[in-house]
């Protein structure tokens, strides 16, 4: 089969151009999107047993930091763990981290503060012995 000399040379221009699309699309994916600097997350911790505790070595450990230290390292997220005596609360107002790993959850602190659904919850209970006169939280409350 004979191919005529126009169909021929319209193939040729069409996988020339072919090829220069997929040669710029290349170039664009690999060299055109903008990079983002990989950024590290300042989270803030403070003593709160067994979630959050001192190791020997200084650094933070506990059932919520290991989580999410594991967490963080299966998504490529880069974190700096700073100790903090003041509350969480007042870290994260004054910017001084991005994250805290526990918090309570207040309406005054949703209003303020984007807190992800939980993945712990605690409840504590208070316990006295039956035959303590201290049956009530008003019981304990200091006549000072």
């Amino acid at each position: 089969m004979i191919i005529s000399e126009d169909r021929r040379m319209r193939k040729i221009w069409l996988g020339v151009l072919g090829a220069v699309i997929l040669v710029a699309f290349l170039g664009w994916f690999q060299f055109g999107r903008p990079t983002i600097a990989p950024r590290v997350y300042k989270i803030g911790w403070g003593s709160s047993p067994p979630f959050q505790v001192r190791g020997a070595d200084g650094q933070p450990t506990g059932l919520a930091v290991d989580l999410l230290r594991t967490a963080a390292q299966r998504r490529g997220i880069r974190l700096q763990w700073l100790y903090f005596t003041d509350s969480s609360e007042s870290a994260l107002r004054r910017k001084k981290v991005d994250l805290w790993p526990i918090i309570a959850i207040t309406t005054e602190r949703l209003k303020d503060f984007h807190i992800s659904e939980p993945f712990l919850e605690a409840e504590y209970s208070f316990l006295v012995r039956a035959d303590s006169p201290h049956v009530k939280m008003q019981d304990l409350r200091s006549e000072e």
